[in-house]
């Protein structure tokens, strides 16, 4: 049996099944509750097994509909997250993208490599291709097979893994090669193995954002706009409030959750929100990690106690108590350089397997190989902050550059070497236009 989706000939859309290529059913004729829902909907409505799915369109009354009338559409317009996808999976694709992709790949691939593919829609056949060359004219394509995953699962066996799919379609995978050769693919490594799979999981990061202070060194609301304003105009996908560059150390329980319920009212749903809710006090922690949540926020981000100097059994201790105590999302923050102490992946799988409401990771390193090239910022000057601030006035958003503590001292020649960081980075993004 074969699934899609069609548009009959008065311009309704149905979910289909058909064997033949002749005629077809209209799922949501023979299932009226699958009136206006997805493919997905239907694979849960069967339990994600496939003979189960025949059995029950067999048995059931409806008309049958001739597929010349209809324009097929793709059968999976949206999906529940993005698409996880396997590269260099064969010898041949391996010897190719070493040939035409070089440093995309290492010489040596010792293991399965992982990527994410960001999808907004699915396109159907003979849809247009939206793609945008004025960013990268290397587009190139790849027919590939798509598995389509029909319950969720974690720790599945080999011989288990057909159990585990509903199904089976052709993707036409896009991408950007330029792109590709500039940043290189990202590998899932063991924390995968604790991670429940489900049909394209995604991994984010948002923006970090610094908190604009008036004279009296209390936020100051309608500058913090001018900074939520530009960032959002700028096409961030989210923004962590009150991470390390918000000072957030410097304000009370009050002004937290003040500060908070500012940004989910002003932003107004324009983009996603993560909060830094890490306190030394852990009642504190716990209770402004359900205040976001209830605002609507993604979740709570929580940097670990510093001072402490925790070892991997506290830190698991922590995070896990933590995880049990809110309701809600949970983000693990790892910052060595604040915090004092750096989560190890073992911990980080354990964590993930002991509580489903851990969503992600926010590890703040700053290796050269890392992914962001302006995370050298943060070790430029104690006062980051501050150096934050001015860089934004710099780029041309009217904020006052006061920071709380240590106040405003910095090396002019320390300023002028972020600014040039700065600079160079965006020179470099601007070119990729």
């Amino acid at each position: 049996m074969r699934y899609t989706r069609v548009k009959d000939k008065n311009g309704e859309i149905h979910l289909a099944a058909f064997e033949k290529e002749e005629t077809v059913f209209f799922l949501d004729e023979l299932f009226p509750e699958l009136k206006g829902k997805t493919l997905i909907d239907f694979v849960h409505m069967v339990n994600g097994d496939p003979q189960k799915a025949a059995q029950m369109i067999c048995a059931a009354d409806g008309s049958v509909h001739r597929m010349e009338e209809q324009e097929m559409l793709t059968p999976i317009e949206h999906t529940v997250h993005d698409i996880l996808c396997v590269g260099v999976n064969y010898t041949d694709h391996l010897e190719e993208t070493k040939e035409h992709l070089a440093g995309a790949v290492s010489d040596e691939v010792s293991g399965t490599v992982y990527f994410g593919k960001r999808t907004n829609r699915i396109l159907g056949a003979n849809e247009e291709i939206q793609g945008r060359f004025d960013i990268d004219e290397k587009v190139d394509y790849e027919t590939e097979l798509a598995v389509i995953m029909g319950k969720e699962g974690k720790g599945i066996t080999e011989e288990k893994a057909e159990e585990y799919v509903f199904g089976y379609s052709i993707f036409n995978d896009l991408s950007s090669r330029d792109l590709q050769t500039r940043h290189g693919q990202w590998l899932i490594a063991e924390l995968s193995k604790g991670i429940t799979l489900e049909a394209g999981d995604i991994i984010a990061t948002g923006t970090p954002v610094v908190t604009v202070f008036d004279e009296k060194e209390k936020p100051d609301y309608e500058g913090n706009k001018k900074v939520i304003d530009f960032l959002i105009e700028g096409g961030v996908d989210g923004i962590l409030v009150l991470g390390s560059s918000g000072e957030f150390t410097g304000l009370t329980k009050q002004e937290k959750h003040d500060f908070f319920k500012f940004y989910a009212d002003y932003t107004a749903g324009r983009t996603k929100l993560y909060a830094g809710t890490g306190s030394l006090n852990f009642e504190d922690t716990v209770a402004l990690s359900n205040e976001v949540n209830e605002m609507g926020y993604e979740g709570a981000m929580v940097i670990g106690p510093c001072y402490y100097a925790l070892d991997q059994e506290k830190i698991f201790v922590y995070y896990d108590t933590l995880a049990k105590s809110i309701k809600g999302n949970l983000y693990i923050y790892n910052f060595p350089a604040r915090s004092g102490h750096s989560i190890a992946p073992e911990t980080l799988k354990k964590l993930v397997e002991n509580n489903t409401n851990i969503k992600g990771l926010k590890d703040s390193v700053s290796e050269p190989n890392h992914t962001n090239e302006l995370m050298p910022l943060y070790d430029m000057d104690s006062n980051f902050s501050l150096l934050f601030k001015k860089l934004m006035q710099h780029r041309g958003v009217e904020v006052l550059d006061r920071a709380i503590f240590p106040y405003n001292q910095m090396d002019e020649e320390v300023y002028k070497k972020a600014e040039s960081l700065m600079d160079k980075v965006i020179e470099e993004y601007q070119n990729l236009k």
